[in-house]
């Protein structure tokens, strides 16, 4: 019988399993911070890589040893539907007068007085780079990644007359036409030696029929073959490290339901973790890389945009059911089934569409986050509730990621994607 004295019986049930939640989380918490700090030995950059000016990059001051990674970012020449190749580079002089900044999506980018590239097409970039002397006497030679442009790309490192010092690095096919072009996402990497040149070529072309935001929001690395290796090994371990604390918590959660149906708290919050695992392997490529074929790729970039409504909605209903008297259950039920409405509307629109769905989705998320942090803040001041505090802390940084993420999103800031991150605390 659903009476007042039932549902604060159900509420003081679901805080006590909040509170057996924070007492393993201690031990989580000291696990977890070991953990990050013997993986946060390794260092891939010690200062701010230089910024390409008007297609080259000076790199004779940056020492690959001592420095890191260099990322190649900056102005890189643009050639707006042309599709060039190492022979164009082949005893030819480039004046080109037209530049995009890499990383960032070409959607609005000028190209002309009163041209914009717009969101399909296809283009060349290239940058001249000028080597440090040591790089010629790497021991393994120099690395270069590079990381998938959320379509089709191929990139070419070419030496100073214009001829490739390795295979071309792709992902998918690079088309003219949208029956030409195939999508993939997958980082690739290799390495190579300059012997003794003194300048490369990168040559990168990039196309997109179907994605809403295209274009190199992405910028390659080059550095010590050994310290690439080393930062793809430190991604995998902090990326297997992060599933294996979430999945913890996830099974710890739905356990703690099996025990008590009646509460749906760690149900909540156990179809959470279960969501926010999916799509770290999918943010991360580790299954874009294993299901290569055009058909996949649409499959699992629509589940990468669908994880984002069902992680928020597990979210919502699991705080509103720990503070039911505080937090209104219809609004977090509305705010479930509003995205309920978008992954519906994602699995059945065309890819243009359901990739700008999330941008629509965007601001009633952050207003339900809003509406949380003031009710979780006002229901601490008002019963010094030490579950409310930990709660607010928690939801308060992984917000504070989830912004970032927004923001990821629609390439305003080009660092990685930090809510995973934000979901280690709030756990």
């Amino acid at each position: 019988m659903d009476t007042p004295r039932a549902r604060k019986n159900v509420t003081n049930e679901a805080q006590t399993v909040v509170k057996q939640h924070f007492n393993v989380r201690g031990h989580f918490i000291l696990i977890a911070i070991v953990s990050l700090l013997a993986l946060s030995g390794c260092r891939f950059s010690s200062r701010p890589s230089p910024q390409a000016k008007q297609g080259v990059l000076d790199l004779r001051n940056w020492d690959f040893q001592k420095d890191g990674l260099a990322q190649l970012h900056g102005q890189w020449y643009v050639s707006w539907r042309k599709l060039l190749t190492p022979k164009d580079f082949q005893g030819k002089r480039h004046h080109h007068k037209t530049f995009f900044s890499i990383p960032s999506f070409w959607n609005n980018a000028q190209i002309a007085k009163d041209k914009k590239m717009g969101s399909f097409g296809y283009a060349t970039f290239f940058l001249r780079v000028h080597l440090p002397t040591q790089a010629r006497s790497l021991p393994q030679g120099l690395g270069l990644l590079s990381p998938n442009q959320r379509t089709a790309n191929r990139l070419w490192i070419l030496d100073e007359s214009g001829h490739p010092l390795t295979a071309p690095l792709h992902n998918g096919n690079v088309g003219t036409t949208k029956s030409t072009h195939i999508p993939q996402l997958k980082p690739e990497q290799t390495q190579f030696r300059p012997k003794q040149h003194k300048t490369l070529w990168l040559v990168l072309q990039v196309s997109n029929f179907q994605h809403t935001n295209a274009g190199p929001y992405k910028a390659p690395s080059l550095g010590d073959a050994r310290q690439l290796i080393a930062y793809q090994r430190y991604h995998r371990q902090l990326t297997f490290f992060l599933l294996g604390m979430i999945a913890f918590m996830a099974f710890y959660h739905l356990l703690l339901f099996s025990y008590r149906t009646a509460d749906k708290a760690p149900l909540w919050f156990s179809g959470f973790c279960g969501t926010m695992i999916l799509r770290i392997e999918l943010t991360s490529n580790h299954l874009y890389g294993v299901f290569s074929s055009q058909g996949m790729w649409d499959f699992l970039l629509r589940l990468e945009h669908i994880t984002v409504f069902i992680a928020c909605s597990f979210a919502g209903l699991f705080v509103q059911s720990i503070f039911s008297q505080e937090i209104r259950k219809k609004w977090a039920l509305y705010f479930a089934w509003f995205g309920v409405a978008f992954t519906v509307t994602t699995l059945l629109t065309p890819i243009p569409l359901y990739t700008r769905l999330v941008f629509f989705y965007q601001p009633f998320l952050l207003l339900f986050i809003l509406y949380i942090i003031v009710k979780l803040t006002r229901t601490y001041f008002r019963s010094r509730d030490s579950i409310a505090l930990w709660l607010l802390g928690g939801f308060f940084v992984g917000s504070i990621t989830v912004f970032h993420d927004l923001l990821h999103h629609r390439n305003w800031i080009t660092s990685a994607y930090l809510s995973q991150y934000g979901l280690l605390v709030f756990i």
